[in-house]
């Protein structure tokens, strides 16, 4: 089974690769797909309430 939200950190970048478009377009739409570090504890919180 492939995870639905996988996470790779490039630098000081985190990305996050959702396993289906409907989740990568609403990543994307509300800025959570490209996290620049430090990331603040309520957008990490956020990011993954939403990816479930």
């Amino acid at each position: 089974m492939r995870p639905r939200l996988v996470l790779r950190q490039t630098g000081n970048v985190i990305r996050a690769q959702a396993a289906d478009a409907g989740l990568a377009g609403q990543l994307a739409r509300m800025g959570l797909d490209r996290l620049v570090l430090p990331v603040p504890l309520a957008v990490l919180e956020e990011l993954l309430a939403f990816a479930g």
